[in-house]
């Protein structure tokens, strides 16, 4: 069943069902967080949190905070409930969302590197001067929760914007990434 949940999210994400992109990731995100939940419930049955689970998935998806969700060529609109959204409204505080980002790194369905991001807010570009090849950022510190930051997004150059401190517990900066190998 939660198989056959997710396809038909990411078919309605494509458009099959909805042609307006706000519809369809509003449905995709929903159908796929009960899915995410479901699995979850799984094996952490009520009452009992034993397991630790790792969901892993694009920064847009596992944001604790409303997002702002822009699409190319259309613009953006506001309230879209992503699954970590869903989750962290369930779970509290046991929910932890872990962004990952980087410099010059390569998106999953890419052939060559992101551009760099060149914008004064973009987190990439403050983190790739410590020149580390992995950093993990509190999010809760001053320096990140004073202004909205870009933040490394698959098929977004120079990111998106988001309040890291409302939607994510930390953030692990790449400095260097292997690339992504696209698998048909």
């Amino acid at each position: 069943m939660n198989a056959l949940r997710m396809l038909r999210s990411w078919q309605i994400k494509s458009g099959t069902l909805y042609t307006s992109p706000f519809q369809s990731a509003r449905v995709r995100e929903a159908t796929f967080g009960i899915s995410v939940r479901s699995q979850y419930a799984n094996v952490n049955p009520i009452g009992s949190r034993k397991h630790k689970t790792i969901f892993l998935s694009a920064n847009v998806h596992i944001s604790k905070a409303v997002l702002r969700q822009m699409f190319v060529n259309v613009g953006y609109f506001e309230g879209l409930h992503s699954v970590g959204y869903q989750l962290h409204s369930e779970m509290d505080d046991e929910y932890v969302a872990i962004a990952q980002s980087g410099f010059n790194v390569t998106g999953m369905f890419s052939k060559a590197p992101y551009p760099f991001p060149n914008s004064p807010v973009s987190i990439d570009l403050t983190l790739e001067a410590y020149h580390d090849k992995f950093l993990l950022v509190d999010t809760k510190a001053s320096w990140v929760s004073k202004q909205q930051w870009l933040l490394h997004e698959e098929g977004m150059p120079n990111g998106r914007y988001y309040n890291l401190t409302e939607a994510f517990d930390a953030i692990v900066f790449h400095s260097v990434a292997p690339k992504g190998v696209w698998i048909g």
